[in-house]
């Protein structure tokens, strides 16, 4: 969605578990930079909504000593997203709420309980004046 000042993304991101490596490396650079092309090229701010598939912080995740090698919270997923902050954008539940525990999803596994994750996320980096 476009408004005058703003581009509105919805997205549900690929991989987690066994596809890891490949988007760290590939696709969340490749989004990660046409957002922020976006945000230069057209001086528009750019909000992200969905599912990015990565709980960031160890607040973000339940049990975080345990998951450390759970899809959603390895240490690939996590520098991504933090490369993504870095390069403008803010975590808006994050922003307004840095110690409020609240999860998106809880994932089921036979060989262990219930593993809550916060991994919706609305992230925004405003246009430059």
């Amino acid at each position: 969605k476009e408004t005058e000042s703003t581009e509105i993304y919805t997205q549900a991101c690929v991989g987690s578990g066994r596809c890891v490596e490949e988007t760290a490396k590939e696709w969340d650079p490749d989004f990660r930079n046409y957002l922020k092309n976006l945000e230069t090229t057209r001086c528009k701010g750019v909000i992200l909504c969905g599912d990015l598939n990565v709980a960031h912080k160890e607040i973000d995740i339940c049990n975080p000593k345990g998951n450390l090698k759970s899809a959603g919270f390895t240490v690939e997923e996590r520098q991504e997203f933090t490369n993504f902050l870095e390069m403008g954008f803010i975590d808006s539940f994050r922003q307004l709420h840095p110690k409020e525990v609240k999860y998106s999803l809880s994932l089921i596994h036979i060989s262990q309980p219930t593993i809550p994750y916060r991994i919706s996320y609305a992230v925004f980096c405003l246009k430059k004046k």
